[in-house]
C-alpha cells in the first residue's frame, strides 16, 4: 500500500506478495477452555498474529495476518486474523473468511466480491447530518483518569429467551405514543449501555456516549451489492447523563 502521486490517496499495490502465516502451539488441552465455556483469558490477545495491524505506518505492513494455534494433544485449534480497517471492514472480514472455507472444501464460491471502491465517492453519499456541536462531546476518560486503572474484559452471552424478555420490558415500559416494538439491538445496547454506566465511577451529570457501528451497505442510495468489499461503515451515536440512564427503566 502507498500513496499514488497523482493526488495523494492510498492505493493497494495488488503484487501477489502473500501474507504472514504463523503456526503456533499451546501447552493446554481444549478441554479446559470448554469447560469454562470459553470464558475470557488474557492470553487470548496471543491467538492473534503479533502487530497492530489495524494501523498503517508503512507500506511493508501486512493488511491481513494470520494465526493457526494447535492445543495440546491436537484437541483443537483457533484459528486468528489480524485485519486492517483500511482495506475491509468485519462485514468484508467475514466474507473473505467465509470464501476461503469455501475453497478449502473444494465448494465453488457463494458470493464473489464485489470491487467498486468509487461507489464510496464523496460525491456519491448521502450522509446523515452531521452532529450538533453539543453532541460533540468527548466520550474517552482521559489518561490522567486511566491511571492506575486496570481495564478488565469479560464476554457475556445472552440467550434468545433472555433478549425476548428484555425487547418486551422495553415495549411495556414505553407509552404508546413512543416508538414500540423495540428491535432485538435497541433493547440489548440500552441494558448494556446503562449498566455499564452504572459500574463505573462517572460523576451523574457526565455525558455518556453509546457509539455504534452501522452497515451502509443496504442503506445507501442506491444501496451496495451485499457483496461489497470495502470499507461501508457508518459511526452513530446517542448521548445522555449518568443519572438519565439510572432513570430508565430497562433492568435487569
Amino acid at each position: 500500500m502507498g500513496f499514488e502521486q497523482e493526488d495523494g490517496r492510498l492505493a493497494l499495490d495488488c503484487n501477489d506478495a502473500g501474507v504472514p502465516f504463523i503456526e503456533a502451539y499451546i501447552d493446554m488441552p481444549f478441554s479446559t477452555l470448554e469447560k469454562d465455556d470459553f470464558e475470557h483469558r488474557p492470553f487470548f490477545k496471543h491467538f492473534a498474529p503479533h502487530g497492530d495491524v489495524t494501523k498503517w505506518n508503512s507500506p511493508d505492513d501486512p493488511l491481513l495476518s494470520v494465526q493457526v494455534t494447535r492445543f495440546l494433544n491436537d484437541e483443537g485449534f483457533v484459528l486468528g486474523f489480524g485485519n486492517s480497517h483500511i482495506v475491509a471492514d468485519g462485514a468484508s472480514l467475514w466474507h473473505f473468511m467465509k470464501s476461503w472455507g469455501e475453497c478449502a472444501r473444494g465448494l465453488p464460491l457463494s458470493m464473489h466480491p464485489v470491487h467498486m471502491r468509487e461507489a464510496l465517492s464523496p460525491e456519491k453519499l448521502i450522509l446523515p447530518p452531521p452532529c450538533r456541536e453539543e453532541d460533540n462531546v468527548n466520550p474517552w476518560c482521559s489518561p490522567s483518569e486511566l491511571a492506575g486503572c486496570e481495564l478488565v474484559q469479560r464476554d457475556f452471552h445472552f440467550t434468545s429467551e433472555m433478549v425476548k424478555k428484555l425487547k418486551d420490558m422495553a415495549t411495556t415500559s414505553c407509552p404508546a405514543t413512543d416508538h414500540a416494538p423495540f428491535s432485538s439491538l435497541q433493547a440489548l445496547g440500552a441494558h448494556m449501555w446503562k449498566h455499564v454506566i452504572a459500574a463505573t465511577d462517572t460523576d451523574k451529570s457526565r455525558d455518556c456516549i453509546l457509539y455504534l457501528l452501522s452497515n451502509m451497505r443496504s442503506k445507501l442510495e442506491p444501496p451496495l451489492p451485499e457483496a461489497y468489499f470495502g470499507n461501508a461503515i457508518l459511526r452513530d451515536g446517542t448521548v445522555a447523563r449518568k443519572e438519565e440512564l439510572e432513570q430508565e427503566s430497562v433492568e435487569p
